[in-house]
């Protein structure tokens, strides 16, 4: 007879295959076995003591809102052996300092990061080439993050009340910035666009309430604005802008027919 009992525990973790489940809400350490190779969807959701967790190097995914609200995590590893991390995978780990995601990571999702109030400090991927809709969102200590030379497309919202962000540099490989990207940055004194940049779409306003920006910063984004007629485009945003503010709009009509 075959056994359809394929969920175990080991070390207060729960897991149903390669895949670990659920951790014990109380946990304050986690030690992920070996050979796992999906920390699954709510994991370590609301952990709010979980303040360190070892992660192997079988994993390749972090589910969506794995360690969302894992308020006392200071720190996270990432092996290299991560390609995904999904939708709010680490939403409002406000004890987070630093974060290095590896280079084997190609997938980030949207809000991934986003609330983490206390991260000073992010390294991207070299080869993403799209930061999603709210990526950084609330990060108010983000003072230092590099935009990798392969990202093609800005998102809604990433930078959004990233308050201490002094200077970002927009390389030579971007062609999209979508609406938000940088609202209320009240820091940012410089923003540099590289030289040749082939830009087909950059929202208005995307700079909104950025009030220390120098004049060089305003004289730069402003001949960037001049590149386009947005009386012309008012009507024809940016198709991944518009495909991120749908999904957004559908997600929140979606929670509230399950309320």
């Amino acid at each position: 007879m075959v056994s359809y009992t394929l969920y175990y525990r080991e070390n207060g973790l729960v897991y149903w295959r390669d895949c670990l489940v659920e951790a014990e809400p109380n946990c304050t350490s986690a030690v992920i076995k070996d050979g796992t190779k999906t920390i699954g969807a709510s994991a370590f959701k609301d952990c709010i003591s979980l303040n360190s967790v070892a992660i192997p190097s079988s994993v390749t995914t972090i589910g969506t809102e794995a360690f969302a609200g894992c308020a006392a995590l200071n720190s996270i590893q990432i092996p290299e052996s991560v390609t995904a991390i999904c939708d709010h995978a680490f939403w409002k780990c406000t004890g987070l300092k630093s974060v290095v995601i590896p280079n084997s990571v190609t997938s980030l999702g949207d809000g991934a990061f986003e609330g983490c109030s206390g991260l000073e400090q992010a390294v991207l991927p070299a080869g993403i080439t799209e930061l999603a809709f709210g990526l950084f969102m609330g990060c108010s200590k983000l003072a230092s993050v590099v935009i990798p030379p392969n990202v093609e497309l800005i998102g809604p919202v990433v930078f959004d009340s990233c308050s201490s962000l002094v200077s970002i540099d927009i390389p030579l490989s971007v062609r999209q910035i979508c609406w938000g990207a940088f609202w209320d940055c009240s820091s940012l004194q410089t923003v540099t666009f590289d030289e040749g940049i082939g830009l087909i779409w950059i929202d208005k306003d995307i700079f909104k309430g950025c009030g220390s920006l120098s004049e060089e910063s305003r004289e730069a984004i402003e001949s960037i604005y001049e590149m386009f007629d947005y009386d012309e485009l008012e009507d024809a945003p940016c198709p991944e802008c518009d495909d991120d503010l749908d999904d957004d709009f559908d997600s929140e009509a979606d929670d509230g027919e399950d309320e």
